[in-house]
């Protein structure tokens, strides 16, 4: 974290590399017929671990240029966010919600699996509400 506040510039080089080094790989797999999505998942530390201009410009700005560079390729990330990310919904949503996003990309294979995807929804949502009701002792 020091890093950030004494040599930003530095430290954004070091994130275009590690890309360069991740992306690189990945892109060399042959694809499998029918198989193109790529499970990322991001475990803690996201809400509260950095401010919201650090995460914007440290964190969000690779792995955002990560994901695209994915669909480019022709592989649909399926981000997995664990625990609370309330705080970065804004600058996730921006990014979703503008023109070449991994979400617009996406949408055709959404759209056919629309019965699967909202059953995955409404089993989750359940498990949530349940959970919710037992931690509040509300029925």
């Amino acid at each position: 974290m020091p890093d950030i506040y004494r040599c930003p510039d530095k430290l954004l080089e070091v994130l275009e590399r590690v890309y360069a080094l991740l992306i690189k790989p990945i892109l060399k797999i042959p694809k499998l017929p029918g198989v193109n999505l790529v499970f990322m998942p991001w475990h803690k530390r996201l809400d509260g671990f950095m401010s919201q201009d650090h995460f914007r410009t440290f964190y969000w700005q690779t792995l955002k240029k990560m994901m695209l560079s994915l669909i480019d390729a022709g592989y649909t990330p399926c981000p997995l966010w664990e625990g609370n990310r309330t705080s970065r919904l804004e600058i996730v949503a921006d990014t979703y919600l503008s023109v070449n996003t991994p979400v617009q990309h996406a949408a055709g294979h959404w759209l056919k699996a629309a019965d699967a995807i909202r059953e995955q929804v409404r089993v989750r949502t359940e498990a949530n509400l349940r959970f919710l009701r037992e931690e509040t002792g509300r029925t």
